[in-house]
C-alpha cells in the first residue's frame, strides 16, 4: 500500500470512517495508534469531526447524496501521478511574474522620481536666474535717488 505507516495510517482512518476497512488494515491500524501520539490525535479529531457532522440534521435529495458520496470515494483514493512537466513551467512562469513584477515597479516609480527631481531642479534654477535677474533691477529702482516712488 504505502511505505509510509503514518500516511498509510491516516488514510485508512478515513476509510474506517466513511466506508469500513478489512479486518487485517483495522488490526494493523489499531496497532499502529497505541504507539503512535500523532495518528492517535488525528483518529480522535477525525472522529470528532464525523459525530458534529452526524449532529446535523437536514434533508438531501438521494441523488445528491449519492453524487457527493461518489465524489468524496474518488478524493479520498491516492493519488501518486506527478504533475506534468508543463505545470511546473506554468507554476515558474507565474511566480517569476508575481515576482518580478513589484522589482519592475519600484525600478519604475524610482525613474520617475528621479526625472520629477532633475525637472524640479531645473525649475529652481529657472526660477533663481530670474530673480536674480529681475532683483537688481528693481533694487535699483528703489535705491536710486529720485526714482520712482
Amino acid at each position: 500500500m504505502q511505505s509510509d505507516p503514518h500516511a498509510r495510517a491516516q488514510f485508512l482512518i478515513d476509510e474506517a470512517l466513511a466506508a469500513g476497512i478489512a479486518l487485517d488494515d483495522e488490526r494493523w491500524l489499531d496497532g499502529h495508534i497505541e504507539g503512535c501520539a500523532e495518528c492517535s490525535g488525528y483518529a480522535e479529531l477525525t472522529a470528532q469531526i464525523v459525530r458534529g457532522l452526524n449532529a446535523l440534521s437536514f434533508e438531501a435529495d438521494p441523488a445528491m447524496t449519492a453524487r457527493v458520496q461518489d465524489s468524496l470515494a474518488l478524493r479520498a483514493q491516492p493519488r501518486y501521478r506527478t504533475a506534468p512537466a508543463w505545470r511546473w513551467a506554468a507554476i515558474a512562469a507565474a511566480l517569476l511574474i508575481a515576482l518580478a513584477t513589484p522589482i519592475y515597479r519600484n525600478a519604475t516609480a524610482r525613474r520617475r522620481a528621479a526625472e520629477m527631481e532633475r525637472e524640479d531642479t531645473l525649475l529652481l534654477e529657472r526660477v533663481k536666474a530670474r530673480v536674480a535677474q529681475t532683483l537688481p533691477e528693481a533694487m535699483e529702482r528703489l535705491v536710486r535717488p529720485g526714482g520712482d516712488r
